[in-house]
């Protein structure tokens, strides 16, 4: 999403803080405004490595990927994971953070 106009922006801060808080409604607005673009991050990675034939299993897992770091981690799966040796595992914070600056490129094109 790219825009200059100071309500928008608003708005997509109060999304992405409701989506911290577990608000579903918030998550699947962020993640479908989204979606399109970390598949083609995703599409173009694959491309670019020689991976067409797993495009459609990328995309699946970008979409995942993107769903996850929208939503992230209430504080009580992250207390139930220091306390009661609970098991949940974070997404490859270097894939992220690439897919994340692609996606920054994206926008900004």
């Amino acid at each position: 999403m790219k825009s200059s106009d100071l309500l928008d922006r608003i708005f997509v801060t109060y999304a992405i803080k409701r989506a911290l808080n577990q608000d579903k409604e918030a998550i699947n607005k962020l993640c479908s405004l989204f979606q399109d673009i970390a598949e083609k991050v995703a599409e173009k990675m694959a491309k670019k490595r020689g991976l067409k034939r797993h495009i459609d299993d990328i995309k699946q897992e970008a979409r995942i990927l993107l769903w996850s770091m929208i939503k992230g981690f209430s504080p009580k799966q992250i207390l139930d994971g220091l306390t009661h040796n609970v098991n949940f595992s974070i997404p490859n914070p270097h894939f992220s953070q690439r897919v994340i600056c692609n996606i920054k490129r994206f926008q900004n094109t």
